[in-house]
């Protein structure tokens, strides 16, 4: 997998490679066999009960451009909002190490409590699982170096930016009613969010209710 992405230019430094190399994707989706984890595509993880996607673990490619896009480093406190799988969740624990820390709020409370088993199992005790409103932040741990949306945002929430400190980055997908978008990167000049590098994409959006 990973050989993949850097073949095709999507993963371009090497942490991220390390990470991703690291970091067993196949424990966060049971759903599939292990060897299907590895391939480049999205595994949903929680439906609703008419069928419609909740929450699912991005595929590969959308992971490693958001990472780069972020450009965690060793000691940076992380904020991601949507644990999902758990999956992105270890990838920011083994891209800011022990020195630092990375909260993760989950909507879902099942969700959040077994990607917290994963975690614990892989010995990422950097990575905390919370369960709320990501749109909220978390106040308690403020403020980031880095914020990381994984769900589909129709514009940036304002405790986002205000939780990440000066020169912090901010990685959000928005998107449309149709779930199609950008990825955006923002980054914290001055108290103001600038707008830089945007992918194109496609996610499940945001939500403020566990189903």
């Amino acid at each position: 997998m990973v050989d993949r992405l850097i073949e095709a230019g999507t993963i371009k430094t090497p942490s991220v490679e390390k990470a991703m190399g690291q970091i067993p994707r196949h424990l966060f989706v049971p759903q599939i066999n292990a060897q299907a984890a590895y391939l480049d595509q999205a595994v949903m993880v929680k439906r609703a009960k008419d069928g419609s996607p909740i929450s699912s673990a991005s595929q590969p490619t959308i992971v490693a451009i958001m990472l780069e896009q972020l450009q965690v480093s060793p000691g940076h406190r992380v904020l991601e909002v949507g644990t999902g799988s758990g999956y992105n969740a270890a990838l920011l624990g083994a891209l800011c190490g022990p020195s630092g820390s990375v909260v993760s709020i989950e909507l879902e409370p099942e969700l959040a409590k077994r990607a917290a088993q994963v975690l614990a199992h892989l010995g990422l005790d950097q990575v905390q699982v919370v369960i709320g409103d990501g749109r909220d932040g978390y106040s308690p741990q403020e403020p980031y170096d880095r914020v990381i949306v994984t769900a589909g945002a129709r514009e940036t929430a304002t405790p986002w930016s205000k939780q990440l400190l000066a020169g912090g980055r901010l990685v959000v997908p928005l998107v449309d009613r149709n779930r199609v978008g950008s990825i955006v990167m923002f980054e914290n000049i001055g108290g103001e969010l600038r707008r830089h590098a945007e992918s194109p994409c496609r996610f499940v959006p945001i939500r403020d209710t566990p189903v």
